[in-house]
């Protein structure tokens, strides 16, 4: 599809660059008649080129990154899912498992921010363009609001504590950001806990969610956010989300780079994974996150202040797990139906499909509605957390100025619950006791305190995970006797349960081979309106968002006496408006390719201007 119309935009004599012109006075001209080849010489593709596939799984309490290299020529329509890495190798990153253990390719989705406004030149966090203001994320109902009160404090879920003496001398001097296992080691030091310029954020994926179960989390959330905010450590709730994923991408540039795969030699194609629920809201959000992330971690392709990311493509992630673990699967067939869990970290969804085609693995729209809440492995996590402080609330004396009760809390949920006991624990026929170390714990027999060993019997263990477990089972049961209709055979686990990067790696293989996906649907601007011409400040436009803009520099017409400046113009009543301005008359030419709105500004049948604009997160995932 493609559209052309001839353009006026009418310039005051001292401005030097043309806009695309969107209430500009526009002539009614016949458009001129823009031959293909113009526009095909102008891309200078080149189709010969190596490509490299990279998906991101931005994830509620972990996220991972799958790639695979193609060489020219290579479809990958029969992709042997081995050639399918992850990146490894994350900073900090203790791993206890073997080398093939998924974990590895798993980094925590938490940040810890220094209130330090000056922390983003020392991190090369900067953004480099100039930035319209941005509107707060989510939507109204979002939880996104000026904080009244503490509908509960974020930092419990780290084990930290808030001091509102936030600008006195710090102990450690810290003033970095860190991320992902930077946040668990740095947790694990007490320094991190009597420093009050530590401020944590996890689950901030939710900010995306507008659902009401994650209204809570969002509420949380907002408490840390707003304090940042007003020390001017972020502009925008988005930022946490985009800070996050650049720290991501670096890394992951880097271990490409190690692995022999320069990414600016191959045609880079990204896959970003995206919630079933999430509106298109969301998922323009998050581009904007990811293309700022990619901008600041040195990809190409990207233009930032467009939001736009060259051969991007977004994929649903029950989509892209089912692609990953039914993709050789001989035991499901055409009409077929599952139910789909992706137990996580944060949140449990529950899905059903119909199998529309096996070859490639395609489905149909959910069959019954999804369901899901909040019983993921992070919560069992807080409960621990929770029982150790519950345990150790009156050993005062375990307190110094250079230690805290909660850093050696956090030292055993990192080293030992985490890491050790909770990814093997069988909650059904272990038992016994749990011993943890807790230097300079008293001997109390009936607390059952050892000389600085503290005991757990295994049941309160089994306790925990049961409590999950039965609200894991209640959202599977409920989804199952929904789609009992439609004869469901089959439950397919993923997630923090089960395989961990099935949604990098099965995104990777659905972007190879995009045939049969869903149909395009009618692109708008507005998440509401789908009338044309009215002006942006029109109340039929309300809520609409700018999606990219096209810059042409026009000022060598005017220095080269190519125009001549216009007095002043006829109005719609006959009488003379405007200032002396310059006015000149190009054709805009707009193409959709693939998933990119390609525009040109066309001048005296040259090609003055050419920007993409990526329009994926406009439609459903998965579309072609």
């Amino acid at each position: 599809m493609d559209s052309s119309r001839e353009s006026t935009a009418t310039l005051p004599g001292d401005v030097l660059q043309a806009l695309c012109p969107i209430e500009a006075l526009v002539d009614t001209l016949e458009p001129e008649q823009v031959p293909d080849q113009l526009l095909d010489a102008s891309e200078n593709s080149d189709v010969s080129m190596r490509r490299l596939i990279m998906a991101v799984d931005f994830g509620t309490t972990y996220s991972a990154i799958a790639y695979v290299a193609l060489e020219p020529g290579e479809t990958g329509d029969y992709l042997d899912p081995a050639r399918i890495h992850t990146i490894q190798n994350y900073p900090a990153d203790v791993t206890f498992g073997s080398l093939d253990d998924d974990m590895r390719s798993e980094v925590p989705t938490e940040v810890i921010y220094p209130l330090d406004r000056d922390f983003r030149k020392k991190e090369s966090l900067d953004t480099q363009e100039t930035e319209a203001p941005q509107s707060d994320v989510p939507t109204p109902g979002t939880g996104l609001t000026e904080a009244h009160g503490d509908p509960g404090d974020p930092l419990a879920i780290f084990g930290g504590h808030r001091d509102d003496d936030s600008d006195r001398m710090s102990i450690d001097e810290t003033t970095s950001f860190r991320w992902g296992y930077e946040t668990h080691e740095a947790w694990g030091r007490s320094a991190t806990h009597v420093d009050p310029k530590n401020r944590p954020l996890a689950r901030f994926k939710l900010l995306l969610d507008s659902s009401p179960r994650t209204q809570t989390i969002r509420d949380e959330l907002n408490v840390t956010l707003q304090e940042l905010k007003k020390k001017k450590v972020i502009k925008d709730s988005l930022d946490v989300i985009a800070d996050f994923l650049t720290c991501l991408l670096r890394h992951a540039k880097s271990e490409l780079e190690n692995a022999g795969l320069f990414v600016d030699d191959y045609k880079l194609e990204t896959i970003l994974c995206v919630p079933a629920i999430w509106s298109q809201k969301a998922c323009r959000d998050m581009q904007t996150a990811m293309a700022k992330a990619m901008g600041r971690a040195g990809f190409q392709g990207v233009d930032v202040k467009n939001n736009s990311i060259e051969n991007l493509f977004i994929v649903s992630e029950p989509e892209a797990a089912a692609a990953f673990v039914l993709g050789n699967s001989r035991d499901i067939m055409p009409g077929n139906t599952f139910v789909l869990l992706d137990a996580g970290g944060g949140t449990v969804d529950a899905n059903t499909y119909k199998v529309s085609t096996t070859t490639p693995l395609r489905l149909t729209q959910e069959v019954v509605p999804p369901g899901g809440g909040l019983y993921g492995s992070s919560y069992i996590n807080e409960s621990f957390r929770a029982l150790l402080r519950d345990l150790l609330a009156d050993e005062t004396y375990l307190e110094s100025q250079d230690n805290t009760i909660n850093a050696r809390i956090e030292k055993i949920m990192i080293h030992d619950f985490e890491q050790r006991l909770k990814r093997g624990f069988d909650c059904y026929s272990a038992k016994g006791n749990k011993f943890f170390d807790v230097p300079g714990l008293r001997a109390n027999p009936e607390k059952k305190f050892g000389r600085g060993t503290l005991q757990i019997s295994v049941s309160k263990i089994q306790e925990m995970f049961l409590e999950r477990m039965d609200g894991i089972g209640s959202v599977m049961e409920e989804q199952i006797c929904k789609a009992l209709e439609n004869h469901t055979a089959k439950v397919l686990l993923i997630g923090g349960f089960a395989s961990a990067t099935a949604v990098a790696r099965g995104a990777v293989l659905r972007a190879i081979n995009k045939e049969r996906g869903p149909r395009r649907e009618i692109l708008y601007v507005s998440d509401r309106s789908t009338e044309s011409h009215y002006q942006l400040r029109h109340p039929k436009n309300a809520g609409a968002e700018k999606v990219g803009e096209i810059v042409v520099d026009f000022t060598s017409l005017r220095t080269d006496g190519l125009i001549e400046p216009v007095e002043q113009v006829i109005g719609k009543r006959g009488t003379l408006v405007g200032k002396r301005h310059y006015r000149v008359t190009y054709t805009m030419v707009i193409k959709v390719v693939d998933r990119d709105l390609r525009c040109y500004a066309i001048y005296n049948g040259e090609v003055k201007k050419r920007c993409k604009i990526n329009i994926a997160s406009a439609f459903r995932p998965g579309v072609k």
